[in-house]
């Protein structure tokens, strides 16, 4: 599956995937969705939204949705990252005092 134009990205993307990278991943830019992450020798597909996006009936595509139903039928985790907290959550990482 090809991904569509480079501009259709949604903005939030290369600060999440800098914060990814800060964090020890590797960012692989593939389908099906956004890109994939490596962190601690496990690959994720990795899709990313804008936060005001959540809750809309057309935030994702209809093939994404496929994919997460695939992904769901054979208990394949898949991330989506809205915001820096996200990546955190996903990668493990833990806020100091």
């Amino acid at each position: 599956m090809k991904r569509y134009n480079r501009n259709t990205r949604d903005a939030n993307e290369l600060a999440l995937i800098t914060h990814a990278k800060a964090l020890g991943g590797e960012w692989w830019e593939d389908g099906p969705l956004d890109g994939w992450i490596i962190h601690r020798g496990i690959w994720w597909p990795v899709e990313i939204k804008l936060p005001e996006r959540e809750g809309l009936s057309n935030e994702y595509t209809p093939a994404q949705l496929r994919f997460f139903r695939w992904c769901s039928e054979r208990r394949a985790k898949w991330l989506t990252w809205r915001t820096v907290t996200d990546v955190e959550r996903d990668l493990g990482a833990r806020r100091a005092a």
